[in-house]
């Protein structure tokens, strides 16, 4: 019984290290939104309500101010939201996914949409599938704006970066190591939606 336990304790020991590295891994992948988010409401809030603070108008008057001030925090915070999320969703996400190849031996396959192609008119302009340039350079640049704004498996990484905030981040810093080691980890699968394509 005792050599069990050591074993045990060997083993849970032994965990430690790769589960701290695991932890630290995935709190930096699920911790942008949540932190924007909560960053935000926080001094978005502050200075939102201090807009009414001294005001002594009737509560007729006082309600409404208040529940308008209160959306427009939640307006900021969407927007923080969704800039965070254009600009880190897909780069988060492949990383996510080559930590789950890596730990996991587990091959999460998606599909990107291509860049669609630029056409150089007689006119002189480019034509980028959806509106004129000077450039083929400001062409390609439109292009590629539009195709990672537009592309669903983008939102489908966004859903996940937003989902794994208040997942995988929890799991991550509030577990033991070793057991992080081995769930939180196993959540941070952005598998979603269950398409196959090019590898992410």
């Amino acid at each position: 019984m005792r050599r069990s336990t050591g074993g045990r304790l060997l083993r849970w020991c032994s965990g430690i290290g790769p589960g701290l590295y695991r932890s630290a891994v995935l709190t930096g992948l699920t911790v942008l939104m949540p932190a924007a988010a909560v960053t935000v409401g926080y001094f978005g809030s502050r200075l939102a309500y201090s807009w009414s603070a001294g005001m002594t108008a009737p509560l007729v008057l006082r309600v409404p101010a208040a529940a308008g001030e209160t959306l427009v925090v939640g307006v900021w915070i969407a927007a923080t939201l969704w800039m965070t999320h254009a600009v880190t969703s897909r780069a988060f996400s492949r990383a996510a996914r080559r930590l789950v190849r890596r730990w996991l031996g587990t091959r999460i396959e998606v599909d990107y949409r291509p860049v669609p192609p630029v056409t150089s008119m007689s006119t002189g302009y480019w034509w980028d599938g959806r509106e004129y340039h000077r450039s083929e350079r400001e062409a390609r640049r439109k292009a590629r704006q539009h195709a990672r704004i537009h592309d669903p498996q983008v939102y489908w990484d966004g859903l996940w970066n937003l989902v794994a905030g208040v997942t995988v981040l929890p799991a991550a810093t509030w577990r033991s190591p070793p057991a992080c080691s081995r769930t939180a980890c196993s959540w941070s699968s952005p598998a979603w939606p269950p398409r196959h394509g090019r590898g992410g």
